[in-house]
């Protein structure tokens, strides 16, 4: 039996598309890992993240404490570049870079599935920068009080947002954006201006 040529590509084309859906709608959450090459610099995250509650933090709450945290204002301080101060500092004195904002905001929630996530903010950047992404039980979002005071839908499509590596309640992970190489230094400088 001949099946048209039209009728083949119409078929390619239908399948591409789905494929693109269902690629689309699939967030990148990473491979769990024993180790990634931020973790001397962030045993404070690690600390704070293990102690996450049970209970999923209201999506009302989430939104009421993006503002608050979009509110603290941007400082990056070139001398401490690689490990952020803790929440109780930044709350104290309302200041800090992307790390600090970040930490003082997974403080707050409490949330056990939200994630400290290391990446770039742009996939194009140079310099890595840090912010939560956070599921309501249906979709992730990203959380990032640097640029944003609301939550905004995660798109794994999108070329904002590439995580390289998270840390959650339950361990590390290593995601699709992550660089392999042996430059450590490179790949832990962090954004030290807030640009859109």
């Amino acid at each position: 039996m001949k099946v048209p040529l039209y009728s083949l590509s119409r078929r390619f084309i239908w399948i591409s598309v789905l494929s693109i859906v269902v690629s689309a709608s699939a967030a990148d959450l990473g491979q769990r890992s024993s180790h990634t090459p931020y973790d001397p610099y962030l045993p404070r995250v690690f600390a704070i993240m293990g102690q996450m509650g049970v209970e999923p933090a209201d999506p009302g709450y989430v939104r009421e404490k993006m503002k608050e945290a979009r509110r603290i204002r941007h400082h990056y301080d070139p001398r401490n570049p690689y490990v952020p101060q803790g929440p109780a500092t930044t709350e104290r004195r309302q200041v800090g870079d992307c790390k600090a904002k970040a930490l003082w905001l997974a403080n707050e929630l409490n949330d056990p599935c939200v994630r400290f996530v290391v990446g770039k903010y742009r996939a194009a950047r140079v310099k890595n920068h840090a912010w939560l992404m956070w599921t309501d039980g249906s979709e992730w979002w990203v959380l990032d009080p640097t640029f944003h005071d609301r939550p905004i839908r995660f798109d794994p499509a999108s070329t904002k947002w590439v995580p390289h590596y998270s840390y959650g309640k339950h361990g590390r992970y290593v995601h699709g954006g992550a660089r392999q190489g042996p430059n450590i230094r490179a790949q832990i400088a962090w954004t030290g201006k807030v640009r859109r």
